[in-house]
């Protein structure tokens, strides 16, 4: 991917949000910091470890997470039926939760055919540098656990249909927004295949 020049970014920007559905960002091409510090991080998991730089070429990258209402667009136009058919429930705003990987392939296949663009599915570290920014610090925003930034079991989002959207407004790691303490993120490998992808990545 490419990013367009600077007298047609705004423009181009616009229309290629439009194609995809929803907002698009760039993020730059450059190293950052993938993984957890274990001497900064407590709830760090082994397969985090160690922490790492991975250098990363441009891309863009959605800035929201595909909503209900994207998703049931897909299965309408497309046919196939999601493995769970709770993932068409919900509010149409709210992301779309109880899809499969293969759930998701199919979906961003059927956009790439609708938009003519090489739409796909991120690589682990593709949507941890987007969510995160390239410093290492443990949440999008810093290393202090912020409760009314994200959706999570301290700011208790019950019910209220206007957290996820009002959310949205805060910068997940100057990138994509909405990407902390919502549905596991599903990215082009399956678990397995995503950490030999970042032992590649380790090895340049």
């Amino acid at each position: 991917a490419r990013q367009p020049e600077a007298a047609l970014h705004h423009g181009g920007l616009a229309y290629l949000s439009a194609l995809v559905g929803q907002p698009v960002v760039w993020v730059p091409p450059g190293p950052f910091l993938m993984g957890s510090d274990e001497t900064k991080d407590k709830l760090e998991r082994e397969n985090e470890l160690p922490q790492h730089t991975v250098t990363l070429p441009g891309y863009w990258i959605g800035r929201y997470p595909v909503t209900v209402a994207q998703f049931r667009e897909f299965v309408a136009q497309s046919g196939p039926q999601p493995a769970r058919a709770d993932s068409l429930k919900g509010r149409e705003d709210h992301p779309v939760v109880y899809i499969t990987w293969h759930d998701a392939l199919a979906y961003v296949r059927w956009l790439a055919g609708k938009t003519g663009l090489p739409v796909t599915l991120p690589i682990e570290a593709e949507w941890e540098k987007a969510a995160r920014g390239v410093d290492g610090r443990l949440y999008p925003w810093g290393d202090e656990f912020d409760e009314t930034r994200c959706n999570s079991r301290e700011a208790g989002p019950g019910g209220d249909e206007d957290q996820i959207v009002a959310r949205r407004n805060v910068v997940a790691g100057e990138h994509a927004d909405d990407l902390l303490a919502d549905p596991d993120p599903i990215t082009r490998f399956h678990r397995e295949e995503s950490r030999r992808q970042r032992t590649r990545s380790d090895q340049g």
